[in-house]
């Protein structure tokens, strides 16, 4: 069986192979697309596979077609495998074939696979969801890339050129921020190869700020009157935003005077009240987007209680003012209001609009001014103010005292400046031209001395409106030095010849207050018949001259009605001669030739004395000429001639004889003239100099110089040009100092010009250094006021200077820098040099000068008094002070009023203290102080305020009292307090019964009163260092009385002794009977024991104790004295010794005894008509019973059990108290009395039970 199934499989095969050989059919090949995308792109790669289902398919190899042509085999080995690099022609529908490779068979085309290519490489394009343009942080955005064509992308997202970190078609952002802002892009790949594409056109996205908007009022106005409209504009300038309205936080809703509308942008109310006053803001909402805006800024609406009020102004404020003044007018509203104003000046508008005006003052702008302010149908009219316009410029007046021209060193000499009109002026005094340190009207010189003479001159300005007067006429000053009088002869010589007479001079030039006395070598000089005087002997004549009036005279001067005498006079010597003189005659030069244009000079010379005048002759014929000297400048011929001379005193006509004859004939010669070429002649190192030697209009000469005299040659410094017209000095030494001068000689000839005029060349040793001056000269300069540094060289000329401030220069060139209204700003380090603009040479700096500004202190307004409260009478001393300075004056004022001393007001020395001496009422106010700078127009700001307060009544002085109740007791503390209704420093005394009290406080206490303290008290106060003001109280009546006293007293009583283990004691106390008690054992408080009786046992009293007590009440007195001690003792054992003496003693009281222990022990109650008769021990048990102050029954208080036991069934009917006092008689019950009490209390009191 098994052989057969093999024989069948093999039969089986072989069929098979047959079949396959043979006619089987081939397989259709199928064409698969490798790549998913049939959609392609130039240089993308696409396979292809072409593929036949069967096992053998290896037998195959296959061919490609696209659209019907064969294309490329395959890279395959088989060709099953097409891969296409794609280009723009490989588009088409692609199919294979198969060839078998053992029979050559080719199988017919399968299916087709189509492939597009798309030429231009595919752009992605970005949307945006939402897309809205503009979105606002916190908003979500969706982006999302898409292709037109093929599929199997991938993406790539960039935000500005930066790629995301992300991937797929969508890309979301939630929670924009501001960064997000900008331009988003995509590209999409796709394959192995990772074909891209072009980034895709961007997509912006801007994220911007939500919106604030801005509130204001379209009409400006800081504040609505009542029923004015009010509107307000949100501005913003999107549509889309619906506007929200708030006042003070809270939105508002639209009313009947308040209109408003979400998409209108304007909040309008047509009345303005009260309750629309608040802070408005508005704000945005985009509803469709769930956005609110912020809130714009805050724009305050205030509504007015009250109407407007205008209050015109005026600065300056003085009513009378001149042309070329400026006036300021200012309009001012009691309300920050918008207002339009009209001004009007005699009821006619002249200014249209502004708060505040000015007016230049010109003719006929004088009148009444007013302002008017309106706003809608609001209209306010201030009041009026008069201005008084005076066209002509006022002249202040200078007056002198005293008021003479002739002032002497050492006098006191008054300027007064005064104008008559207005008011508000300061003054500027001007000497010499230059501006003086004095603003008064008033300028005294005191102890005058040379430096004050010159020409005074004054001017008034006006601060507020720099309008300054004219100047007023000039005054000179001139100060004398006490003069010397000058002696001088009124004759022209002092060596005379006979007979001639000499006048003699003594005098003080231009004063005829003095009279003279003379001296003759030495000795005093008295007229005689030639020697004679004036009036006031100012003059001294000699009549006819002689030789004993020849020697040495001298003068002296007094001044008339004064003790005031000169000095003496210089010395004057008389020469009398005895023969008359020759002049002899010369010439200069001594040349018969002498050029035109030379000077000659003829001198005719007396040599014997002095005083000649001189006639000169001239072919005989007299010249004009009256001098020993005849010069002739500038010779021509008309000067030829020959020439004589004689001379002759004018006063005497006293002539000598005549010279002997000189001939002189002039020729033309020039002169050359020397000038400088540079500017200056005083020069410093370094500098260069150029000097001309030329005769005008002709070149035929050369020149010839000299310097000092001495001729001058040619250095490495000093040159000349071709001729020497020119002189050269290159850099001037001191050596080059000196003067010079040139002359001329004629070129080929030996013709010497004269010499040209001098030239002095000043060559300064070193380089200058400019001095700096500063005026005002002081180290403090304050704030306002006006500095001047001056800068000066005082060599040479043609300086210009240069300014530095802390090293830095300053753009000022000349020769004072001013600074007016300085600040800490101009505070600095100064220096200057000056430099010269021809040769730019420079000056060393000056030295340096320390600026500092100060700020203007502010006085310390203090008391120098204790109060600023004070009576009537009482002195009042206030300070004012700038710390640290003495350069100071003060002015005071009341009230906003200057203060100005009186009868009671009174200031020291520069009024730093005010002093009152006596107050009163019309001195109460507000004081304050400010400081002036001595010498200067410096004024401080105001001082804080001290108020003073002056009562316009006494001080009421009271006595308080405490307790404060009529009924005092002993042992009271009592505190007296006395008060002052007003005021402080109160100092106190104490009276009572009119004589004073060690106690000086204001409370007086009696710790513990006595009856002694009773009396009348009064208590003065006083204040001041010494009794300045005092005041008494009124009189206080204090009455004490004695506090009650407590007494303690046994109520236990004799029938009671042998009954009862206790005692019951009582207080009572004086005065009444509502009290409550307090007891008392060895001084210590009995707790819970406040009746009035206390009952002692065994068991609380083992130690026979002192018992006192106390009454306490609610009324006064509240509590009484203590009682006096109760001392317990063992009463009760004392009681039955005594008995058990006695019965040894009696036998039969024995048996009474036992009787009575028996009928003890077995008794009964017995019946009333049997009992004793103890009246005068006992009282009846009804009496007891009904009585009020019945005690509680003893068999509470007994402690004692076996006591209490025995005595429980015997005694039921026991009496548990009496009242009635156990009397003492006998020596031992005496024994038992309280140690305080006296003998004769009948009181007994029981000490002990032991």
């Amino acid at each position: 069986m098994w052989l057969l199934k093999v024989f069948s499989a093999i039969c089986f095969a072989a069929f098979c192979a047959a079949q396959n050989s043979g006619d089987a059919p081939h397989p259709v090949p199928s064409v698969s697309l490798l790549t998913p995308w049939h959609d392609v792109f130039p240089s993308e790669k696409v396979e292809f596979q072409c593929s036949v289902s069967i096992n053998n398919s290896y037998e195959y190899t296959f061919t490609w077609s696209r659209d019907g042509h064969n294309i490329l085999p395959s890279n395959s080995g088989d060709g099953s495998l097409l891969t296409v690099t794609v280009g723009a022609l490989d588009s088409g529908s692609y199919t294979c074939k198969a060839h078998h490779t053992a029979t050559g068979h080719q199988t017919a085309s399968g299916n087709s696979e189509m492939l597009t290519v798309h030429p231009k490489g595919p752009q992605p394009i970005v949307h945006a969801e939402p897309d809205w343009g503009t979105m606002y942080p916190g908003e979500s955005i969706n982006f999302s890339c898409s292709m037109a064509v093929g599929s199997g992308w991938a993406f790539i997202w960039y935000h500005n050129s930066t790629e995301i970190s992300t991937s797929g078609k969508m890309y979301r952002v939630d929670a924009l921020e501001y960064s997000h802002s900008g331009n988003y892009q995509c590209t999409a790949k796709r394959g192995e190869a990772a074909y891209s594409t072009h980034n895709s056109t961007a997509k912006s996205l801007e994220v911007s700020e939500i919106p604030e908007p801005e509130l204001i009022t379209v009409v400006p106005w800081a504040g609505y009157f009542k029923e004015e409209s009010v509107q307000l504009q949100c501005l913003f300038e999107s549509r889309d935003w619906a506007f929200v309205w708030y006042r003070n936080g809270v939105q508002l809703v639209m009313d009947e005077v308040m209109t408003l509308d979400k998409e209108d942008p304007f909040l309008n109310i047509s009345s303005a009240a009260k309750e629309h006053q608040g802070n408005y803001s508005c704000g945005l909402t985009l509803e469709s987007r769930g956005l609110r805006s912020r809130r714009s800024n805050i724009v305050r609406i205030e509504v007015y209680d009250q109407f407007p009020k205008l209050t015109l102004h005026k600065d300056p404020a003085f009513d009378l003012m001149f042309v070329g003044e400026l006036v300021n007018f200012n309009c001012s509203i009691n309300v920050p209001a918008e207002m339009e104003y009209l001004w009007y000046r005699e009821g006619n508008i002249f200014s249209p609009e502004g708060s505040t005006v000015s007016v230049p003052l010109v003719a006929g702008s004088g009148g009444k001014y007013s302002c008017q302010a309106t706003r809608g149908n609001t209209e306010v009219t201030s009041e009026k103010i008069l201005q008084v316009v005076i066209d002509q410029k006022p002249k202040p007046s200078l007056t002198q005292q005293p008021d003479d021209n002739k002032v002497y060193t050492g006098e006191t000499v008054s300027l007064t400046c005064n104008v008559q009109l207005s008011t508000g002026w300061q003054y500027v005094w001007f000497k010499d031209g230059q501006p003086l340190q004095v603003k008064h009207s008033s300028h005294i010189i005191t102890a005058a001395n040379g430096s004050h003479s010159g020409v005074y001159k004054c001017m008034a300005i006006r601060n507020q409106t720099k309008y300054t007067t004219e100047y007023s006429h000039e005054r000179v000053l001139k100060i004398l030095e006490i003069p010397v009088p000058a002696l001088r002869p009124l004759t022209q010589w002092l060596d005379v010849f006979p007979t001639e007479h000499v006048n003699l001079s003594c005098a003080i030039q231009g004063s005829s207050d003095w009279r003279y006395e003379w001296e003759k070598d030495g000795r005093p000089l008295s007229p005689s018949q030639v020697v004679s005087f004036d009036s006031d002997k100012s003059v001294l004549s000699i009549s006819g001259a002689a030789a004993p009036h020849g020697g040495q005279y001298g003068c002296s001067a007094v001044l008339k009605g004064r003790s005031v005498t000169s000095g003496a006079s210089g010395k004057l010597m008389l020469k009398v001669y005895d023969q008359k003189p020759k002049p002899s005659l010369t010439q200069q030069p001594d040349d018969n030739k002498v050029y035109t244009g030379e000077t000659v000079s003829l001198t005719c010379n007396v040599q014997l004395s002095t005083g000649w005048q001189y006639v000169w002759f001239k072919d005989g014929q007299p010249l004009q000429v009256k001098h020993s000297s005849h010069i002739i400048t500038a010779a021509d011929g008309s000067h030829s001639g020959v020439y004589k001379c004689m001379a002759i005193r004018n006063q005497t006509a006293y002539t000598t004889e005549y010279s002997h004859e000189r001939v002189l004939k002039i020729l033309e010669i020039p002169v050359p003239a020397l000038r400088p070429l540079t500017q200056w002649l005083d020069v410093f190192p370094t500098e260069h100099v150029n000097l001309s030697c030329a005769i005008q209009g002709s070149s035929d000469w050369r020149y010839e110089w000299e310097k000092d005299g001495r001729p001058l040659s040619p250095s490495q410094v000093v040159s000349f040009d071709s001729d020497k017209s020119v002189l050269s000095i290159s850099g001037a030494a001191a050596s080059h100092g000196g003067q010079y001068g040139c002359s001329a000689v004629l070129k080929g000839r030996a013709v010497n010009g004269g010499k040209s005029q001098k030239q002095n060349l000043l060559v300064y040793g070193q380089k200058p250094k400019p001095s700096l001056t500063q005026q005002p000269d002081d180290n403090k300069v304050y704030t306002g006021e006006t500095v001047s540094l001056t800068c000066n060289v005082q060599l040479s000329t043609g300086w210009q200077y240069v300014w530095f401030k802390d090293g830095q220069p300053l753009q000022v060139k000349h020769s004072s820098h001013i600074i007016t209204a300085a600040n800490g700003s101009h505070s600095g380090v100064y220096k200057c040099m000056a430099i010269r603009n021809q040769t730019a040479y420079t000056t060393e700096y000056s030295h340096e000068r320390v600026l500092k500004i100060l700020e203007i202190p502010v006085p310390a307004l203090r008391p120098l008094t204790q109060w600023l409260d004070v009576f009537p009478t009482e002195h009042v001393n206030l300070r004012c002070a700038i710390q640290g300075s003495s350069d100071w004056r003060y002015e005071w004022e009341k009230d906003g009023r200057p203060l100005s001393p009186s009868q009671m007001v009174s200031f020291d020395s520069d009024k730093s203290v005010l002093s009152i001496s006596g107050a009163a009422a019309s001195h109460g106010g507000q004081y304050g102080c400010s400081a002036v700078l001595k010498g200067r127009s410096v004024t401080s700001g105001a001082s804080g305020k001290l108020t003073l307060k002056v009562y316009d009544t006494q001080p009421r002085v009271t006595i308080l009292k405490i307790p404060d109740h009529d009924e005092i007791y002993t042992e009271d503390l009592i505190s007296l307090s006395c008060h002052v209704n007003i005021s402080s420093g109160w100092k106190f005394q104490w009276f009572k019964e009119n004589l004073p009290l060690a106690e000086s406080a204001s409370d007086h206490t009696v710790a513990s009163a006595v009856t002694g303290n009773s009396g009348l008290y009064q208590c003065k106060v006083k204040r001041g260092s010494g009794i300045l003001f005092e005041s008494v109280s009124p009189l206080a009546k204090l009455d004490v009385k004695e506090r009650p006293m407590a007494y303690v007293s046994l109520l236990t009583g004799w029938s009671e002794v042998f009954s009862t283990d206790s005692l019951v004691l009582q207080c009572d106390v004086e005065l009444r009977d509502e009290w409550n008690y307090t007891w008392y054992k060895d001084d210590h408080e009995i707790n819970g024991s406040y009746s009035k009786r206390h009952v002692v046992t065994p068991q609380n009293d083992p130690e026979q104790s002192l018992h006192k007590c106390r009454g306490v009440s609610s009324k006064r007195p509240l509590y009484s004295k203590q009682s006096d001690s109760f001392k317990t003792r063992n009463l009760l054992l004392k009681r039955r010794v005594l008995l058990a003496i006695s019965g040894c003693i009696v036998f039969g009281i024995t048996i009474t005894i036992l009787g009575c222990i028996v009928l003890r022990a077995c008794r009964k109650p017995a019946k009333d008509e049997y009992k004793p008769d103890e009246n005068d021990l006992f009282l009846p048990m009804n009496h007891l019973k009904d009585g009020e102050d019945a005690p509680c029954p003893l068999v509470q208080y007994i402690t004692n059990a076996a006591l209490n036991t025995s005595k429980e069934g015997d005694n039921n009917d026991l009496i548990c108290s009496e009242t009635t006092p156990l009397p003492i008689t006998s020596q031992d019950d005496q024994d038992l009395e309280p140690e305080s009490q006296p003998a004769t209390e009948t009181n007994g009191g029981l000490a002990s039970f032991k």
